[in-house]
């Protein structure tokens, strides 16, 4: 249908007739990805918005579908990544209420929370940006290696291949610094 529109169509038309064409599939893909119906309709609602953004420039390809599916895993990695924002502890306090002064036990077990998290995140510093963000697409986003390698333009072995490296990377980081 959308390739009836090629160059007798205004690009509003065009992107009209392609999205009709292409929407249903886009929405089950977002909906089997998604945990829930809110999550599928936010990512589909941000890949609509992308496509229409990026039409003009949309038009000249012949392929679509795969920027579409690119543009879904790249939304929905981000999704992810906001999802697991934190904030400061003083605006989650009530400032209503009192509170008691954590035992010596608990405020011992706190710091040494903090300072995993702090090991944790220089040694994730100690890989190289490619392979920090095929850990986080791999273990956050939970993305195979074929939707990684899709993002990332490289085959799905050289992506499991660089998540193994990584990962061995980061056991022998964990063993020198003795963290566990």
């Amino acid at each position: 249908m959308a390739d009836q529109c090629e160059n007798k169509c205004s690009t509003q038309d065009w992107v009209e007739m392609t999205w009709q064409e292409l929407s249903p599939q886009i929405y089950k893909l977002c909906e089997i990805k998604c945990k829930s119906v809110d999550d599928a309709k936010d990512l589909f609602q941000e890949i609509a918005l992308k496509f229409c953004v990026n039409a003009q420039k949309l038009r000249k390809r012949e392929y679509i579908f795969p920027w579409l599916m690119r543009v879904m895993r790249t939304s929905r990695y981000d999704m992810m990544s906001k999802r697991h924002l934190t904030c400061a502890a003083s605006n989650l306090r009530d400032r209503h209420l009192s509170y008691e002064k954590l035992s010596e036990s608990r405020s011992v077990f706190a710091q040494e929370k903090e300072s995993f998290v702090l090991n944790v995140d220089a040694i994730l510093n100690g890989l190289t940006p490619v392979e920090r963000l095929i850990v986080k697409l791999a273990y956050v986003g939970h993305s195979t290696s074929y939707e990684i390698s899709g993002i990332l333009g490289i085959s799905p072995n050289a992506v499991r291949k660089r998540l193994h490296s990584a990962m061995k990377k980061l056991r022998e980081e964990i063993k020198k610094d003795d963290i566990l």
